[in-house]
């Protein structure tokens, strides 16, 4: 809710107290709005994640290793869902404006983008 992608052990090996955060492994840069998607690139070494603000939407590519962002991406519609291509090469996101878009993970570059709403504007 807090707009920044993390990254959390899953079993923890410490006794709980209250308010602590002992299972982050990595916080990433905050993406404005609320985190609503995010996939693992193939190889385990980037991530991309996608956001809301309700009126905006971003996607994120970032490296898994150190946090650094690789690219940014800011839309005029709500982003909700993302998926790797098995490759790795690219990501589709899709969000309230009914357009699918394909983008490259290397360069962020928009490769194609599908209108699947009858109300969807391809941009």
């Amino acid at each position: 809710a807090d707009g920044s992608p993390q990254i959390f052990k899953i079993f923890r090996d410490k006794k709980r107290v209250i308010g602590d955060n002992y299972n982050l492994i990595r916080a990433f840069e905050r993406l404005p709005g609320r985190v609503y998607g995010l996939a693992w690139a193939p190889e385990g070494k980037s991530i991309v994640a996608v956001s809301s603000t309700g009126t905006a939407g971003f996607i994120r590519h970032s490296n898994a290793e150190d946090g650094a962002t690789l690219w940014t991406r800011e839309l005029d519609a709500g982003q909700f869902t993302v998926s790797m291509s098995p490759d790795g090469s690219h990501c589709i996101c899709a969000g309230a404006d009914g357009v699918l878009r394909q983008y490259s993970l290397t360069d962020g570059a928009l490769k194609n983008s599908l209108a699947v709403l009858p109300s969807g504007k391809e941009k």
